[in-house]
């Protein structure tokens, strides 16, 4: 079993395999710290400043998933939606964190003078969700297999 990226390996690459396990791969839905950075971002000043559109990735549904499996001549055998949840011991790690997931472009579409305040602001949000365990993490993601059928 080969596990790829429909979104980083080509359409006709994806092609040449026989079976494919995908996991962590295709996220379903913004995670807690995806949508308090969200809130954040929506104030002023940082409204004023948008993000590219598709800059954080395209959250998919099943529904896509197998729509693209197939269209790449593939059949699902299971697409099954698993929660995901992580918990980061303070605000300052999960910023971290998503930081490290938008691989460094988590602020960078802000000026660079905006980019502390809004991490600040972010952090200031975080704490406030923040339970004795962490800050909790919450989010969906996609597992699939799907088989070519032979030809």
């Amino acid at each position: 079993m080969t596990t790829i990226s429909l979104t980083l390996d080509t359409p006709d690459l994806a092609r040449h395999y026989e079976k494919v396990s995908l996991d962590r791969q295709f996220v379903h839905g913004p995670n807690t710290i995806q949508s308090v950075r969200k809130e954040v971002l929506s104030r002023a000043p940082y409204r004023e400043h948008p993000e590219a559109r598709g800059a954080f990735g395209h959250h998919v549904t099943v529904e896509e998933l197998g729509r693209t499996l197939r269209d790449v001549g593939f059949r699902p055998q299971s697409i099954d939606l698993k929660p995901n949840i992580a918990f980061h011991p303070t605000p300052e790690p999960a910023v971290e964190f998503s930081q490290a997931s938008s691989f460094g472009n988590d602020l960078g579409h802000l000026p660079l003078e905006l980019q502390g305040p809004a991490r600040r602001d972010l952090i200031r949000e975080l704490e406030r969700l923040r339970a004795p365990e962490g800050i909790r993490q919450e989010g969906v993601r996609i597992v699939a297999i799907a088989v070519k059928d032979p030809v």
